[in-house]
């Protein structure tokens, strides 16, 4: 089963000896939009007694699918009250294309991201999302957040996020180069490929491929959750199911400023191109 986590155990013990609560709310569900550019879902306010908001998930649902449309998108939380900024992370709920009007997207679950960032009761933030693949129809997009009335002594744990890019042949494909500081550790590394649209017998592997010359190794690589093959019926109709991939890392950085190339490695090569995003968080 793909991850899709929760607040730690640690955690929760933590606040519990501290004598804090921990509970959610959500943002309202609205249109995420078609275009790949950014909509604001909500500009909110931080609950009164709210000290620590521990991590949030993200979730949206296809509103009106076209034919050869994957969708993935990235969330953020942005506004002049947050200021642990980059904080972007990749929806967990990805979902491949389909080959003709009959067939539906089948949707991953949604992933739990831990945040660690402290806030004051009756801040505004600004919640965020942005297609990564354009959408002829819409989406509906929306965000559950967890928080805690304690504050904690844990590094606030900042995301960064690339933005499509096109994978299709066999072999290495150049992805985004990412550039952040005041980073000290990575702590988790993450990607996704879906395709737009899949061809029945073709099975989607792909690798992801981190190089950093602050990393005290030369290279890390993660396997991306294979797309299963569509069998073949005679007819292009059916979707494959694409999953988020996640995996922790600790690597100390060397320097504040950090940039980290990637690649993505195709092990056959695709009729039709998907798109590729990766996610880089630390502290």
């Amino acid at each position: 089963m793909p991850y899709q986590g929760r607040v730690p155990d640690y955690v929760l013990e933590m606040i519990e000896r501290m004598g804090g609560s921990v509970w959610t709310n959500v943002t309202d569900m609205v249109a995420g939009g078609a275009a790949v550019a950014r909509t604001e879902i909500e500009n909110m306010y931080v609950p009164d007694k709210a000290k620590t908001l521990l991590g949030w998930r993200p979730v949206e649902s296809i509103t009106d699918q076209a034919v050869s449309e994957s969708m993935v998108s990235v969330f953020d939380i942005s506004g002049g009250n947050y200021n642990l900024q980059p904080q972007e992370v990749i929806c967990g709920n990805v979902g491949s294309g389909i080959l003709t009007d009959a067939g539906g997207i089948l949707q991953a679950p949604s992933e739990y991201y831990d945040v660690f960032a402290p806030v004051a009761g009756g801040e505004q933030i600004s919640i965020g999302v942005e297609p990564c693949d354009a959408q002829a129809g819409n989406r509906r997009s929306g965000a559950e957040f967890t928080w805690t009335d304690v504050r904690l002594a844990l590094d606030t744990i900042r995301s960064y996020c690339s933005r499509e890019v096109a994978v299709q042949l066999a072999g290495v494909t150049a992805g985004t180069t990412l550039t952040f500081t005041h980073a000290r550790k990575l702590v988790e590394l993450g990607a996704v490929w879906t395709p737009a649209l899949p061809t029945i017998e073709e099975e989607m592997n792909v690798t992801a491929i981190f190089k950093c010359n602050a990393f005290p190794v030369n290279e890390v690589r993660i396997m991306l959750e294979p797309v299963g093959a569509i069998a073949d019926l005679g007819t292009d109709e059916g979707s494959a199911q694409a999953y988020l991939t996640r995996r922790l890392q600790s690597l100390q950085f060397s320097q504040e400023s950090v940039t980290i190339y990637t690649d993505f490695d195709v092990d056959v090569a695709q009729t039709a191109a998907g798109q590729a995003v990766h996610m880089i968080r630390y502290v």
